[in-house]
């Protein structure tokens, strides 16, 4: 976006605000390959309604770009396991070694481990699974090969892309990371960030959403022997867990948060489906349509105005709007900005 329309923070945002579009196509191919075509648009159109992307997606941070390598890389190696096609095994490295330099995309192997596994076992042989995965792997690794030449160069890098881990914890109870993952699995019916962050407050589901979800958590819990439902939870459980123990805070923040997103979304629309089911086959869209209207009018709501009415503007940007308006006036008075220790 920078390079084609010019360096501008518009420019900048905007090229956040388009990862929708990739995060919405990856998502509904992957949600489609585990759970079927209706299913994958029920809850890819929950995922389009969501407060919590419309306002995280416009203040340019990286971490979206992650969450989108994350469904890419777990879209491809899903796919990969039904017919272990070695280009696909390469493509799910690929996209897991571009995820190492975003973000927290170097730990997404660690979340993917449990996933992999459970996907493959009882598929295939070892013996045919060996070469695939070694594809795969050298794959991942080439993508790396810029990151060992920096490290051997600059040792310095390493402190830096160490910062924020639990190698440089915020917290002193032990106990912490079980926490951190305790609290990971409920972010959609309780927000547990310390303030409220990034225009992102309370649960990350609306009301009508969390009613769903819980429906659909209840389904797959039920049906946990059913290869898709195990896949799922495994991995939503995998997610929570490894963001738990590796974050260094004492909370779960809306930056590690973002990741979530996409499996209220799928429990939303698999509980979403049910319903719909239950009530009416017939007028199944109908009903969905009536239900998507409200549930994107209440996301419209809170992320557009009941955001503010919980966490007010930022003190920067109430004192840079002030300093622009004083530049606009070309006022010739003195401002002056004092600003306590607290």
């Amino acid at each position: 976006f920078i390079k084609i329309f010019g360096a501008s923070n518009i420019v900048w945002r905007l090229s956040t605000i388009a990862l929708i579009i990739p995060l919405s196509v990856f998502f509904f191919l992957w949600i489609k390959q585990l759970f079927g075509q209706k299913t994958a648009i029920v809850s890819t159109l929950l995922l389009q309604t969501s407060f919590y992307l419309a306002n995280f997606l416009k203040i340019g941070y990286p971490n979206p770009l992650a969450l989108v390598l994350f469904i890419i890389t777990i879209y491809f190696f899903t796919k990969a396991s039904s017919n272990l096609n070695y280009k696909v095994f390469i493509l799910s490295g690929m996209f897991l070694g571009i995820s190492f330099y975003v973000y927290i995309g170097a730990i997404f192997p660690l979340i993917l481990l449990p996933y992999i596994i459970t996907l493959f076992r009882n598929r295939f042989s070892i013996k045919k699974l060996i070469q695939p995965f070694l594809l795969a792997a050298l794959s991942y690794l080439t993508i790396l090969i810029p990151f060992f030449i920096q490290i051997t160069n600059d040792h310095t890098f390493l402190k830096i892309i160490t910062e924020k881990t639990v190698l440089k914890k915020e917290y002193a109870n032990n106990l912490q990371p079980m926490y951190n993952f305790l609290n990971n699995l409920i972010l959609f019916f309780r927000n547990s960030d310390y303030n409220y962050n990034h225009y992102v407050t309370g649960p990350y589901l609306e009301y009508l959403t969390q009613i769903f979800a819980f429906i659909g958590i209840c389904y797959l819990i039920i049906n946990f022997k059913n290869s898709s439902s195990k896949l799922l939870l495994i991995l939503f459980l995998s997610t929570a867990l490894v963001i738990g123990i590796t974050s260094p805070y004492s909370y779960s923040p809306t930056t590690r948060g973002i990741f979530f997103l996409p499996f209220g979304f799928a429990f939303a629309g698999i509980g979403m489906n049910l319903f719909l089911n239950r009530v009416s086959e017939v007028n199944y869209w109908k009903f969905f349509t009536g239900i998507i209207i409200i549930i994107f009018s209440l996301n419209l709501y809170h992320g557009q105005i009941g955001v503010f009415k919980n966490y007010n503007f930022e003190p920067t940007a109430l004192i840079t709007k002030f300093l622009k308006e004083e530049k606009n006036n070309s006022s010739k008075k003195t401002t002056f900005l004092i600003i306590s220790e607290n």
